[in-house]
């Protein structure tokens, strides 16, 4: 039956031709609209405390993201995230803080005041001689494809912490990107002893960081990642 098998190459390569071939997915820069996007954290009150008076809104003043994927393939191998956060500026229960966390009314300014310098002083994040905080992720994986999973390492306090945050990821018109993502952080990982009142901890050693970011596709290709700096270690003069 020569006809037959003269077709049989025919039909698989009209099968190969039926078949949808994969998209290539190639990451590329995003521009981050500072001015709509916010990050920041909350602190909760210790079960023993309770939440009353130990809520509070943490909220840079000045932060840069360096944001590089395929809204639409957020896995594609390539992706990237840089993200620094001067702890110098890192401002505590303002008008603007509190609202984007949800929380009512407005501590006392004296102490707002002395809460911000214990947060930043020695004994907490200790701004003087960690002046900033990192995050860097080289990954994301995309166990469904509502929620894809960045991975990075959150470097606080002269302390690197692997992270690992869901992503709600949301094309949105003309090439703009709406990613919203929450997750939980805990302070002793990062060094950071709680202070006790009469034996108990007021505020929880968990805290959570809500990131809400616009950004716009630039279409360009990704820079190269600089290659990690080694940690700088701690001033002396202390």
């Amino acid at each position: 039956m020569p006809m037959q098998r003269n077709l049989a190459p025919t039909l698989a390569a009209l099968a190969l031709v039926a078949l949808p071939f994969p998209v290539r997915a190639v990451p590329v820069e995003l521009r981050v609209d500072l001015e709509r996007s916010h990050i920041f954290a909350i602190t909760h009150g210790s079960s023993l405390f309770g939440a009353q008076g130990a809520e509070h809104a943490i909220v840079p003043t000045h932060w840069t993201l360096s944001l590089c994927m395929d809204a639409e393939h957020p896995a594609a191998p390539g992706a990237s995230a840089e993200l620094d956060i001067p702890v110098s500026g890192l401002e505590l229960d303002t008008e603007m803080a509190r609202r984007l966390a949800g929380l009512s009314g407005t501590p006392a300014p004296a102490d707002v005041a002395r809460l911000r310098a214990r947060m930043l002083g020695p004994g907490v994040l200790d701004a003087e001689h960690y002046p900033a905080a990192h995050f860097s992720a080289r990954t994301i994986a995309h166990p469904s494809a509502a929620y894809p999973v960045i991975r990075g390492d959150l470097t606080l306090r002269g302390v690197s912490v692997p992270v690992a945050a869901a992503m709600d990821i949301t094309p949105a018109a003309e090439k703009r990107v709406h990613i919203v993502s929450h997750f939980p952080l805990t302070q002793s990982n990062f060094g950071i002893a709680l202070e006790t009142i009469k034996g108990m901890t007021e505020i929880a050693d968990q805290f959570d960081v809500m990131i809400d970011l616009w950004a716009t596709s630039t279409g360009k290709a990704c820079a190269a990642p600089a290659p990690p700096s080694p940690p700088k270690a701690p001033s002396q003069n202390r």
